[in-house]
């Protein structure tokens, strides 16, 4: 159900683009890059 699209509903919002941008960025950026490390890490110890 899409609440913005519905006429018997009044949920109306505004989408500002670039809010919070570097950070999310920055976020994103290192939580992938510790989910390559620790796979990584658990594949040279399932080697070893």
């Amino acid at each position: 159900m899409n609440l913005l699209q519905d006429d018997r509903f009044n949920h109306t919002c505004e989408v500002e683009a670039g809010l919070l941008q570097t950070e999310c960025a920055e976020l994103l950026t290192s939580f992938f890059r510790a989910l390559r490390a620790k796979k990584k890490a658990a594949k040279q110890a399932k080697t070893e």
